[in-house]
């Protein structure tokens, strides 16, 4: 769903879009290879999310349609994506991210 505002001048046509795009992850997964000494609990998760996305079209003889999307569900922060589970000082048991585009 985007809502496209245009701008019709001489010899080119400007338009603005924005609206919201939504993210459906169909499968997220995750491989490490580690000792068994240090081996521990890792998984990735995604789930699904709204994004806003912005675009720019310009058309002058050929159309030219450029876009970006910006994540605001998506903590800034790396530390906030992260969950690491450790029972021992220096051992991890789990460690779980919180996959993302951004």
């Amino acid at each position: 769903m985007l809502v496209k505002g245009v701008l019709p001048l001489p010899g080119i046509r400007l338009a603005l879009i924005i609206g919201p795009e939504f993210v459906i992850p169909l499968k997220t997964e995750a491989a490490m290879d580690a000792p068994v000494s240090t081996a521990f609990d890792f998984k990735v998760e995604s789930s699904f999310r709204t994004l806003l996305t912005f675009g720019l079209d310009m058309v002058v003889e050929l159309p030219i349609d450029l876009r970006f999307f910006y994540n605001p569900s998506q903590p800034s922060d790396w530390s906030d994506r992260v969950e690491l589970i450790s029972s021992v000082p220096g051992a991890v048991d789990r460690l779980t991210i919180q996959y993302q585009n951004s």
